[in-house]
């Protein structure tokens, strides 16, 4: 009876033993690694062969049972090509490279690297999803389309004294190639018109563009009378970009966005104030000054202010003030006599003008020849 104890008390141990053993063993293998994997060129021809290496490396020394790159789902194994740490199984890690060489059809492509140890332990790079690439030209390289997002312009409701910002997003797909690269062109059309765009913000090829832009009156007036619209209000645009290398894109797509929405504001004329002639009386070795006082509430510049003297036309001067309100002059000499007459007149560059007298005429200066 103490004989079968015994026996029974030895086996109790050495299944203990061979569990802790087991579980040991489970705990000791390790995860292996996937390290400087590469797919090159990232962007080719059908002709050419596209390389894929990985160096793998296990910290248990186990050799892979499957190491490969899947490109389009599509299994193409990777061979032997060095080890570089040769190992004793389980005790010192093992590390190889690996390599293979493929073609490729045209097109856009997306891949990911796989490995395993054959005991459950896996490594996959990148960790999800795939990476896009190769891109596969035919004669050239391929050439991914460039994208435009979030195009818009900021003022919505407006007059002609408004400035109007417009802005959108420009991505090159060959931005991690080269950042740096500049797109030939973009730019806004508004109303038909081609209107550069400038970086302000970010890379050439990943960067926010925008420009200014105003509707002067006469372009709003020609754009109404060439639409046959019955007002100048309404607006479209939309944005164009040409990628370094001759890829065109727009946004949208067809069509135009619509905006802004544009009201003429009301223009009020100048007024001509405090019309005189110095001196009023003189001689013919005299000079006399014509003095005229433009001001325009609504800050427009005066597109001519004159003084017709005799029925002969003479462009004035500003003498004091601002060109929108100051006083304005013209200075001559005069023949004897007293039929002398003169009037002003002036306009503000949008089509209003004001006359002093609005009818008929001053008289002066009287010149006296002694």
């Amino acid at each position: 009876m103490k004989r079968i104890n015994l026996l029974f008390k030895i086996l109790i141990l050495i299944l203990v033993g061979l569990s802790a053993s087991f579980s040991y063993a489970l705990e000791k293998n390790r995860k292996p690694s996937l390290i400087d994997v590469e797919f090159h060129p990232y962007r080719g021809k059908i002709r050419d062969q596209y390389i894929a290496h990985a160096v793998y490396s296990d910290p248990d020394g186990d050799i892979p049972t499957n190491i490969a790159i899947y490109v389009d789902k599509t299994f193409y194994p990777l061979n032997l090509v060095k080890i570089l740490k040769k190992a004793h199984q389980g005790l010192e890690p093992y590390e190889a490279l690996y390599r293979t060489i493929i073609s490729l059809p045209y097109g856009e492509h997306s891949y990911y690297f796989y490995a395993d140890d054959g005991k459950g332990k896996y490594d996959r790079v990148p960790r999800y999803g795939e990476i896009k690439a190769p891109f596969v030209g035919i004669r050239r390289p391929y050439n991914r389309a460039p994208r435009l997002a979030d195009g818009g312009v900021q003022l919505q409701q407006g007059s002609e004294n408004d400035y109007y910002v417009y802005s959108v997003w420009y991505y090159d797909p060959e931005y991690y190639e080269t950042p740096n690269r500049p797109p030939k062109e973009i730019a806004v059309f508004v109303d038909g018109i081609k209107i550069p765009m400038k970086l302000q913000k970010g890379k050439p090829n990943n960067g926010f563009y925008m420009t200014v832009h105003n509707f002067s009156e006469e372009a709003l007036r020609a754009y109404q009378y060439e639409n046959e619209q019955s007002s100048p209000e309404r607006h479209g645009f939309f944005f164009r970009a040409i990628d370094a290398d001759g890829f065109c894109v727009y946004l949208p797509e067809d069509g135009f966005i619509q905006g802004p929405d544009i009201t003429l504001s009301s223009n009020h004329p100048p007024k001509l104030l405090d019309p005189r002639v110095e001196p009023e009386i003189g001689t013919p070795k005299m000079a006399y000054s014509y003095y005229i006082t433009y001001e325009d509430e609504d800050g427009d510049l005066p597109a001519f202010v004159h003084c017709v003297v005799n029925d002969n036309v003479h462009k004035m001067r500003l003498k004091t003030g601002s060109k929108h309100k100051g006083i304005y002059y013209f200075r001559t000499k005069q023949f004897a006599g007293n039929s002398h007459r003169y009037y002003f007149y002036a306009e503000d560059g949008h089509g209003n003008g004001s006359r002093v007298p609005e009818k008929g005429i001053f008289h002066g200066p009287v010149v006296v020849d002694k």
